[in-house]
């Protein structure tokens, strides 16, 4: 069951493009770029050459909760996933990017019927995504 996820741009509130409503991939060259070490790292630094931004990674980190932590704290903007964004964004704020950068995440079982019954809960309400397809 494929699903499309939004990557957002995500940067401290006084932040000069903290005021836009939306935020071009270029317009991230030259500030102090917070890089993810985890697996959307290659989609995000692709986006980036594909869209003619430069980059400047001032920090790594693995997790979206510390790459969040020290976006609030100014030490750089950052491109994060939408899954798992917290509803409470405290000192930093989230804007959606131009053009937009999507990833496709899907869940795979052998069979909904080999499955426990807490997975075949979730995978019901989960329910199928969109053109999704059941192969056997």
């Amino acid at each position: 069951m494929p699903s499309a996820e939004t990557f957002t741009g995500r940067g401290p509130g006084g932040h000069r493009l903290a005021g836009r409503e939306n935020v071009h991939i270029a317009d991230l060259t030259g500030q102090p770029f917070i890089l993810t070490t985890a697996g959307c790292r290659p989609l995000i630094t692709g986006a980036a050459r594909q869209a003619g931004a430069r980059l400047e990674v001032a920090h790594e980190a693995g997790g979206q909760s510390a790459i969040l932590e020290m976006v609030a704290a100014g030490l750089g903007v950052s491109i994060v996933p939408t899954l798992g964004l917290p509803a409470e964004l405290g000192a930093a704020v989230t804007r959606p990017l131009e053009p937009r950068l999507t990833r496709t995440l899907a869940l795979a079982v052998p069979s909904p019927a080999e499955c426990g019954p807490a997975v075949r809960a979730f995978l019901d309400l989960a329910g199928p995504a969109p053109g999704a397809h059941a192969h056997l």
